[in-house]
């Protein structure tokens, strides 16, 4: 992997690399590496609004630690970008679990527009009643409590677990959205 005569793996050691889009399936390919992938979001996440759509390609075909890392990627971009919306919520699909706590995760980071908070608010719910595990709730809850409204709050306050890390989740998220709709009234 050579960027312009340079080892790409080296230049990820350079805290002011700036990936070009045109590497990106490289370094997608390059964030399923144990060693590497840390280096590789950071690296992704300073495409910053381009990164969803260099991405989006290169997500479906790569290994579940890589998709895990473009997915945080996503997130620490907090991206509002239309194109990043839905390639998180497409995450929240994701066959292993890993990404899709990732997905989540990240989509309660996205900067969205009030037009777009339905659209992830309802692909959160959609998820929350498919959810495998409390972990997975547990992101789930947090990114609701960011983009839920009205129906989050009913499901979240319907839920009961024995899972005291959830239940705090569950709780932490219900003040905010309960808070929320109240400055809202």
């Amino acid at each position: 992997m050579k960027r312009d005569g340079r080892d790409l793996t080296a230049a990820l050691a350079d805290p002011g690399f700036t990936p070009s889009v045109r590497h990106v399936a490289e370094l997608v390919a390059l964030a399923a590496d144990e060693v590497h992938g840390e280096a590789v979001e950071r690296a992704l996440a300073r495409l910053e609004g381009a990164l969803a759509a260099a991405v989006a390609p290169h997500v479906a075909g790569a290994a579940s630690r890589a998709r895990v890392h473009v997915y945080r990627a996503l997130g620490r971009t907090a991206s509002s970008a239309p194109d990043a919306l839905a390639l998180v919520i497409a995450g929240l699909a994701d066959a292993d679990e890993r990404p899709r706590r990732a997905a989540a995760t990240a989509l309660g980071k996205l900067a969205l527009p009030a037009a777009a908070k339905s659209e992830a608010e309802a692909a959160l719910l959609a998820r929350w009643e498919r959810a495998e595990t409390d972990s997975e709730r547990r992101v789930i809850a947090e990114a609701l409590s960011r983009h839920g409204g009205e129906r989050a709050a009913a499901v979240l306050a319907g839920w009961t677990t024995n899972d005291v890390v959830l239940k705090k989740a569950v709780a932490k998220a219900r003040l905010v959205l309960d808070r929320e709709a109240r400055r809202e009234s």
